[in-house]
């Protein structure tokens, strides 16, 4: 029974609405009871409260935790580092350390209710993990004071929670480990206390159906700094970013590892990134024309033109290269400068906001591991550009179009669609001497982006489409959801 799609979907529904009817029943409750706890100890209240909402809920969920070798309570002031692979990792190590763990997290205010304001309650260090985040959520923790909050929290005798790759494992496979906690430990002298969690994937079928089953930590022991220093030097601190790696490495089962972790040439190794629906939540050009329609910069009978192409298109009234092709049109007389004038105001207020986060997180994972980032887009070329600078892509393929004395006449020179995707991969295959069976594609359409997906060993279907997801499936591609 477990097995069944039906049941899977109807058990995953009702166990997110006993989250949302247990996790408000909680919050009302804790709220109240705060008033009668001194201000002193209301954080420690909220962790206490938190670790018990947090094995009820697994045990509505049916996921029961298989302990290996894990203690009772753990002997050091130490940092608990693990892999990533779930949302529900946080819960499990929580629900067994309790009080005692102030977790780290990005920023409270990008977590559904309750969950935002109970980790401000609870102690958490939320983290404004870049620029850009650090300017919308100015309540969140700095690079800087996070750092410095905890080396508090540890020799406050607590014990810190720390996702060293930084992010949910939505491909189930190890990301980059980043260096915040080899060097919280080089400074504070503190242990690393490593563990890994298996068995996410088949408790958490996707993002709708989830089935009772068992899930699995493993304590790996401590990873001890070699010295202790106020200001640990960059070779210091990759040498224990690469130690922690390699722990990983070592106790994970192989199908946690992805294949280029031990390939010797990271440049070899390029990651094709498709946009709309896949890099960006939508579709980008229609969103530009309903922004710059309410502008008034772009007339309405040219903007509500363009939306029903589009419409034709997704009912399959117009074959998807005819419409494309009529909607470029409205672009005659324009030159490339006014187009991406027109076009970065809405990246900079809108567009980028909009990002597809698990996309950022792989991306920047590719980034980090050194290996060449290459948007592979039908959108204009001029458009797609905005992407690439912004995720710090180092290749862009997009759609071309003629022009004549520097403004664009209408017509399409190139539609990049389909099997013109495919095309440019094995064109930077060539000239970057990239090793495809080793690189990385990420798509969502099955018309668009399947030649693309095909040409590499590490195809992912990234919240796919009915028709590539049951590709996907039948050819044993990675889906993300």
């Amino acid at each position: 029974m477990h097995n069944s799609r039906v049941f899977q979907w109807l058990f995953g529904w009702y166990v997110r609405l006993m989250y949302i009817i247990v996790s408000t029943l909680y919050f009302i409750f804790c709220s109240i009871a705060q008033l009668f706890v001194s201000a002193g100890n209301r954080e420690e209240m909220w962790r206490r409260a938190v670790k018990g909402h947090n094995a009820l809920l697994l045990k509505i969920a049916g996921i029961k935790l298989h302990l290996h070798d894990v203690p009772n309570k753990l002997e050091h002031s130490s940092l608990i580092i693990s892999n990533h692979p779930a949302m529900t990792d946080g819960f499990m190590y929580f629900s067994l350390f309790g009080p005692d763990v102030i977790p780290v997290t990005g920023p409270a205010r990008y977590f559904h209710f309750p969950f935002g304001r109970v980790f401000k309650k609870m102690g958490a260090i939320d983290i404004a993990r870049t620029q850009e985040e650090e300017k919308r959520f100015p309540d969140s923790y700095s690079r800087e004071a996070s750092l410095v909050a905890m080396k508090e929290a540890l020799e406050d005798r607590k014990h810190v929670l720390i996702f060293p790759e930084g992010h949910i494992e939505q491909t189930q496979q190890l990301y980059y480990v980043h260096s915040g906690a080899a060097r919280v430990a080089i400074s504070t002298g503190r242990p690393l206390a490593v563990f890994s969690s298996t068995g996410a994937e088949h408790v958490f079928i996707d993002k709708t159906r989830i089935r009772p089953g068992t899930m699995h930590v493993h304590f790996h022991g401590y990873l001890h700094p070699k010295k202790k220093t106020a200001r640990p030097s960059r070779a210091d601190v990759e040498n224990l970013q690469k130690r922690i790696e390699q722990t990983f490495i070592r106790v994970l089962p192989h199908q946690y590892i992805p294949d280029y972790i031990s390939y010797p040439k990271p440049k070899n190794i390029a990651a094709f990134v498709d946009i709309d629906n896949t890099l960006y939540n939508g579709i980008f050009t229609k969103d530009l024309i309903v922004f710059l329609m309410r502008q008034g910069t772009v007339p309405r009978r040219r903007g509500f033109y363009v939306l029903w192409l589009l419409l034709m298109e997704a009912l399959q009234l117009m074959p998807h290269k005819m419409a494309m092709r009529k909607a470029h049109r409205v672009l005659c007389g324009l030159s490339e400068k006014e187009v991406v004038k027109m076009s970065e105001k809405f990246f900079d207020t809108h567009g980028k906001h909009n990002l597809n986060d698990d996309m950022e997180n792989l991306v920047k994972n590719h980034v980090e591991k050194g290996h060449h980032v290459v948007i592979v887009t039908e959108m204009l070329q001029p458009l797609a550009r905005l992407f690439a600078d912004h995720i710090g892509a180092n290749g862009v393929f997009g759609t071309s179009m003629i022009t004549h004395k520097k403004k664009y006449t209408g017509d399409i020179d190139r539609l990049n669609y389909a099997e013109n995707k495919a095309s440019c991969l094995h064109r930077f295959a060539k000239n970057y001497d990239v090793n495809l069976k080793k690189s990385y594609a990420y798509g969502d359409s099955f018309s668009g982006d399947r030649h693309m997906l095909s040409c590499v060993g590490n195809p992912v279907a990234m919240k796919p489409s009915s028709a590539l997801r049951r590709y996907a499936r039948k050819k044993k591609w990675k889906i993300v959801q």
